[in-house]
């Protein structure tokens, strides 16, 4: 074997090598970043929660991370409250990058430094949730005119939307606790909840 042959040979091995560190560093980083949107995630959503919580009359129900499903469709809603002012959805987001899209896309994307990514469209999301919920009260023989809303944790959204609210405690407040369309009565009330602790219950075990 002459000394050309053997150093093709080293040149490929070290070439295969580094293809072979290059995909599993893009792997990791990969997971990495799932991880770091999860994380932040459940941040934004403890935030809110705890907002919500600070507000919380003595007669509000708070639900969170509740899974709901109709007909084969599901979702999980991170917060639902629930009181004489009516039925709330909300729904948070924690995207920290500047944002682009319409209020009916599925999609919108997230710019942050120099890359970009496609995130759920959480105003969708949201109506989605909505739609999903009062099937499932109705099915149950209750019907409710459920509201729902977003949350975006840094006020980044890109269109101005009636279902999109700022991150601030007195506009919670405002929402939840404003007499609307959606007006129950103590039975109602209670009723709903059933429904809902119920289902958190199912997620628990």
């Amino acid at each position: 074997m002459d000394f050309l042959t053997v150093i093709g040979i080293i040149s490929g091995v070290i070439i295969v090598i580094s293809v072979v560190i290059f995909f599993i560093s893009g792997n990791r980083n990969s997971q990495n970043e799932e991880q770091e949107r999860w994380l932040a995630g459940e941040r934004g959503e403890e935030l809110v929660t705890a907002e919500i919580e600070s507000v919380k009359h003595e007669d509000d129900y708070i639900f969170t991370n509740v899974k709901i499903s109709f007909n084969n469709s599901e979702t999980e809603c991170d917060n639902i409250i629930i009181n004489n002012f009516g039925v709330f959805i909300i729904e948070v987001k924690n995207y920290s990058g500047s944002l682009s899209g319409n209020e009916n896309d599925d999609e919108w994307v997230e710019r942050k430094y120099f890359e970009e990514k496609s995130v759920k469209n959480p105003i969708k999301q949201v109506k989605r949730q909505i739609y999903i919920l009062s099937k499932l009260l109705k099915n149950n023989g209750l019907r409710a005119w459920i509201e729902g809303y977003v949350i975006l944790i840094h006020n980044n959204s890109p269109v101005d939307s009636k279902y999109i609210i700022p991150f601030k405690r007195a506009e919670i407040d405002r929402i939840i606790h404003t007499q609307g369309k959606n007006k129950l009565t103590n039975e109602q009330v209670k009723k709903i909840s059933e429904i809902i602790q119920s289902l958190a219950a199912e997620k628990k075990e």
